[in-house]
């Protein structure tokens, strides 16, 4: 009875494996991304694991996954987008501007990126945190607080003496005298 649970759970995990291997392969080949996507779709992969996958495995085309998930799926822009985002979380702003050149929503892809880039759960999430889309002189963010404004610097010092006002010397008299 031993045996034939072993064997059912290595038959029950075995499928997800072969298509993380699959994608790996199919990376390494340099296939592309249509097909890369269309292979795993076949093996029976979630879109967002797919992409996840993919941006974990080749960051660097983690942005060409999600136009080719986003082109595929419009309706999942937002999952496809959090499960890239925490998978390769360097690549954020390249995979915002992937999904909205793609045809998603601006807003819902810049929360979803926002949600994979502090650690999202599910699909593909390697916890990461502190997203990097403050913007502003001095801001900062660290996980769990709000941005905030750091201090400028500081307005200049007033001088320690009166200057006096410039003399005109048309109208006579020197410099030094008043008029």
């Amino acid at each position: 009875m031993k045996m034939k649970t072993l064997v059912l759970a290595i038959f029950l995990v075995m499928p997800y494996q072969l298509v993380s291997a699959d994608v790996q392969g199919d990376l390494a080949a340099g296939l592309p991304m249509a097909t890369i996507v269309q292979n795993a779709l076949d093996a029976g992969q979630e879109i967002e694991d797919i992409t996840s996958t993919i941006a974990s495995l080749s960051p660097g085309r983690a942005a060409e996954a999600v136009s080719e998930g986003i082109a595929r799926f419009p309706d999942s822009a937002a999952g496809i987008v959090t499960a890239a985002t925490a998978a390769a979380p360097l690549q954020q702003v390249i995979i915002v501007n992937a999904a909205i050149t793609a045809g998603a929503d601006p807003i819902v892809v810049t929360n979803a990126s926002a949600a994979g880039a502090t650690g999202a759960t599910g699909a593909g999430a390697t916890g990461a945190t502190g997203a990097t889309g403050a913007t502003g002189a001095g801001a900062t963010q660290t996980p769990g607080q709000q941005i905030a404004q750091q201090p400028g610097p500081p307005p200049p010092r007033p001088p320690s003496r009166p200057i006096p006002p410039p003399v005109n010397p048309s109208q006579g008299g020197d410099a030094g005298s008043p008029i």
